[in-house]
């Protein structure tokens, strides 16, 4: 929105009520003063992220951009004449202050005035380095994760057209990726905002090779690449030219060469001696005026909040930082009276207990009453813990056997409830080496929550646990599992309609990131079904949506748009549960300032030319997290403006949706963490569950169509669903990322059977209960037409349908296209060899005794051996981690260079929808 200069009307208006915005001032600038000190301090955070100074032009026009937003957002309208008078305080000082600034911008000359050093501080790199063939050659894709934070990088114009870009890690590591956008004729420069006063001065590794000390970035936050020619003065910048000698200096204009020490020492004098900024009054006066007109909001119906004081948890994995074993000892429930920083605080726990434990997401009951929540208890001694769980240990001596390495100074959580005036502490679950977290508390009192009971391992690796969604009464009894996942399930919430809404980490035959989705169910675990997700790739949506919650009276959810590889961190989006969940139309960016996390250079659109890495530069630093919506357009959340997860990064904070946050509170040495309003509000309904009937009871799926979603797939052509399943890794199996048959996914699969399917696209038919199901339509010679790529699991007697394939929420299926009626379910029918995985020795190798071993018996020169009493070591990865696995010698004949023609593994697999008979046997 541009900011308009107001006509000299406006002046009038501000002198008469100059009188009342000097005692408004007066006012704010004498309150107490730690609440001046933390609101000031954070407002000019906020601006210096901005790459803005508090008081300057541009920070001036930002602000009455956003007044002029909340004052149409709001519905506000200005009173006229003696209405003013008429009107509320805080209106009376909101258009004071309004029409102050605009005053103030009409009729004030700015003052040049360098920014502080703090506030300013940028990297710059340009290139002097000629095109290279080893530079055209060279992947321009990340080939190594960056493992911590950049030091510095080279570019290399590219014959060809565009820039290569190298960036050395401190470990050694080099991320190469070609920058889109650039032209190799021209000198840029890299500018990088830090978040820290000054950088640090710490040895690096470059190609692993030890160098001296050089002064690095505390924490890279932002990255934007500028032209060389025509750009202004740019004040204290820290420059870095790139070449056979690494050159350190700080200049005060763009130039190749660093500064004398006359000229910074006259750089810094100016600095110092500059007080004054030309707008810094009136600036302070609305946004004070902007605070309070939102803090009167009517969703703002509360003066007390629940939230957790903690350590900001080890381990950079989305698996890692929510289990009790990671936490930093030292965690409290605390509640918050008053929304300010110099609000009461007080917390629930004995404090012996919580100088020592650690406590993950709690949930407040209905009634506002009681509090749900994972506590870690002190480990006694307390041990180094390593990473994440722990890394599954396989002992050769001992095959069958699998144990963690456990450690840490807390152990696995476990479930609490306690009144939230302290009084109640009590334990819920107890199980030794079990992690019970994240409790969710149900309309009818019953407790959903996460657990890894179940004794499965993610699929990519073996060091985390799998934790399915479980249920209990309120008092702990009757705990039972309502979902048999095969990757992790986590962060469960209510829906207005009284299902769970939860997170899953689901990638059958899919690559492992980006498929962390929004699902819900019943809480008996019935009517599992996917929210949002599976349509984007890499650079067009976040790689997971965790911490989802419903916007209140809305079809929307509020989610954070997190990482693989970070602390579960990242900007806050919104889903739109009305429109399709295979497309882009529900989801928005609430906080577009701040990209989504670790989708920079992992692009798999590879030939798309429009597509341009500058843009995925993060415009601001700083991460969002635990947010909780009280309306469309205001949120509670926490917030860190620096993009480190440091023990005291993040505060409480009021976001608006149009970028408008303000602090609430904070700690100066710990962080704050999942704010929730304790009040009472309404309970959804509690949906009655379905009759628990045995283990073993079989489901039943009716399909209604299955051409609805086949695309060119003339009726008539399906004749058979196979029905197959997915199984789920219990146990370490060394190595467990192996070069045969890895790109068609990580997981381990096998047939249960095969039914008919009608004429009009119709079936139905019994699966197993509790098993992890997806379905491939066949032609009538059994070839692969189209397959699920996401599983599906009925409850013991529990009828599932479903109206074809990749069906969107917003379809009406057609009436008269199910013409067969109803019909009793069909029993699987088996294949020749039986249910269970395609076993090659079991299966394929006795075909080729009987058909072909009387020629290829291994004796023929250029013949491939087809014989299977030969075992070699299969070629595969990891070898540190033990034997490799033996296959026969006709497996290997008949794979030759582990070729894969379809890709789905890795982080740059093949996730999104494929047309039909683009995989599987039809094409093979």
């Amino acid at each position: 929105m541009k900011v308009m200069i107001p006509e000299s009307r406006f002046l009038a208006r501000f002198f008469i009520l100059s009188g009342f915005w000097l005692f408004f001032m007066f006012s704010f600038l004498s309150a107490s003063p730690d609440v001046h000190e933390k609101i000031l301090a954070d407002w000019e955070k906020q601006e210096m992220n901005g790459w803005r100074q508090l008081g300057n032009r541009e920070s001036m026009e930002h602000l009455l951009d956003l007044a002029l937003t909340f004052e149409a957002r709001s519905g506000m309208k200005r009173p006229e004449g003696e209405k003013m008078n008429e009107a509320s305080p805080g209106i009376q000082a909101f258009y004071a202050a309004l029409d102050a600034a605009r005053a103030s911008l009409q009729n004030r000359q700015e003052e040049v005035i360098p920014h502080d050093f703090k506030y300013s501080e940028k990297l710059y790199f340009h290139s002097v380095l000629p095109p290279t063939a080893e530079s055209e050659k060279a992947a321009p894709f990340v080939t190594a994760d960056p493992c911590g934070k950049f030091n510095f990088d080279a570019f290399y114009p590219l014959e060809k057209g565009g820039i290569y870009r190298e960036t050395w890690c401190r470990t050694g590591q080099v991320v190469r990726y070609r920058v889109h956008g650039m032209d190799p004729k021209k000198k840029y420069v890299l500018r990088i905002l830090f978040t820290s006063d000054f950088p640090r001065k710490q040895p690096v590794l470059i190609n692993g090779e030890r160098k001296e000390e050089v002064y690095v970035p505390t924490a890279l936050a932002i990255e934007r690449f500028y032209p060389l020619e025509g750009m202004s003065e740019a004040v204290a910048e820290i420059q870095y030219t790139l070449g056979p000698n690494v050159t350190v200096g700080q200049a005060d204009l763009l130039c190749e060469e660093p500064p004398s020490e006359e000229k910074k020492a006259e750089l810094k004098e100016r600095i110092q001696t500059q007080k004054t900024i030309p707008y810094r009054e009136e600036w302070l006066a609305l946004r004070k005026a902007l605070r309070d007109l939102l803090f009167s909001r009517p969703e703002i119906d509360f003066d007390e909040l629940l939230f957790v004081k903690r350590h900001w948890p080890q381990g950079n994995h989305q698996c890692g930082h929510r289990v009790g074993e990671n936490q930093t000892a030292g965690a409290d429930l605390m509640i918050l009276k008053g929304l300010s920083p110099d609000g009461e605080v007080r917390g629930l726990l004995p404090p012996d207990l919580a100088e020592k434990c650690g406590i993950g997401r709690p949930d407040l009951s209905f009634d506002g009453k009681k509090i749900v929540f994972p506590l870690a208890w002190p480990r006694n001694p307390p041990t180094r813990y390593p990473w994440a769980r722990g890394h599954a240990y396989y002992d050769p001596k001992n095959p069958t056997d699998m144990t963690y390495y456990h450690g840490g100074a807390t152990i696995p959580y476990d479930i609490f409830v306690i009144n939230t005036d302290g009084t109640g502490l009590e334990k819920l679950t107890d199980l030794a080496d079990i992690e019970d977290s994240e409790p969710c508390w149900l309309p009818d009192g019953r407790i959903a929550f996460t657990s890894c009971r179940g004794g499965r391992v993610v699929q990519c690796g073996d060091w985390s646990p799998v934790f399915g969604l479980h249920v209990m009464n309120g008092d702990g009894t009757d705990q039972h599992a309502i979902s048999q996942p095969q990757d992790t399930e986590f962060y469960p919430a209510l829906l207005e309609d009284g299902r769970i809404l939860f997170t899953r980490w689901d990638y059958v035959m899919k690559p492992y990131n980006t498929i962390q989705e929004i699902w819900a169910m019943n809480p008996d675990g019935t009517r599992s079904m996917k929210i949002y997700g599976d349509w984007y790739k890499f650079s067009r949506g976040p790689i997971a949506m965790q911490e989802a919650r419903q916007i209140p009276g809305t079809r929307k959810l509020v989610a954070v748009g997190c990482a693989h590889h970070n602390s579960g961190v990242g900007p806050l989006l919104t889903v739109n549960m009305s429109l399709n969940r295979l497309g882009p139309d529900g989801l928005k960016l609430l906080t577009p300032e701040i990209v989504y996390p670790e989708i920079r250079g992992m692009t798999d659109e590879r030939e798309n030319k429009e597509f341009n890495d500058l843009n995925q530069a993060q415009k601001e630093p700083g991460w969002f997290t635990s947010p909780w919506p009280l309306s469309e357009e205001l949120f509670l959340c926490v917030y860190s403006p620096n993009t480190d997860n440091l023990d005291d990064a993040y505060g409480i904070y009021l976001l608006t949706d149009f970028g408008l946050k303000e602090l609430i509170y904070r700690f100066d040495d710990t962080s704050c963490y999942c704010p929730i309003p304790l009040k009472a509000r309404p309970a959804p309904p509690a949906v009655a569950d379905m009759e628990r009937l045995p283990a073993g009871t079989p489901g039943t799926l009716v399909l209604q169509d299955v051409y609805r979603g086949l695309e060119g797939i003339p009726r008539g052509t399906v004749k058979w669903l196979r029905v197959c399943e997915t199984y789920p890794k219990c146990r370490h199996t060394n190595p467990h990322r192996v070069g045969l048959g890895i790109d068609s996914g990580w997981d381990m699969r096998g047939v249960l059977g095969y039914v008919p399917v009608a004429e009009d696209g119709s079936a139905s038919f019994e699966v197993p209960s509790d098993r992890m199901i997806f379905l491939e339509a066949l032609d009538e010679n059994f070839l692969e037409v189209q397959r699920m790529r996401n599983y599906l699991t009925l409850r013991p007697g529990e009828v599932q349908g479903c109206v074809g394939c990749h069906e969107s929420p917003l379809d009406v299926s057609p009436v008269t296209r199910m013409t067969q009626g109803p019909r009793i379910p069909e029993k699987l029918q088996l294949p020749p060899y039986g249910a269970g995985p395609m076993h090659f020795e079991r299966v394929i190798q006795p075909i080729l005794d009987a058909k072909c071993v009387s020629c290829h018996d291994g004796t023929k020169e250029g013949v491939p051996d087809l014989r299977g009493g030969t075992r070699v070591e299969s070629p595969g990865k990891d070898r540190d981690e033990g034997p490799q696995h033996l296959v026969s010698t006709s497996f290997l004949a008949l794979v030759p260079n582990h070729v894969s023609y379809y890709r789905v593994s890795g982080h740059q697999g093949l996730k999104t929808f494929q047309p039909p008979r683009t995989v599987g046997s039809f094409v093979s």
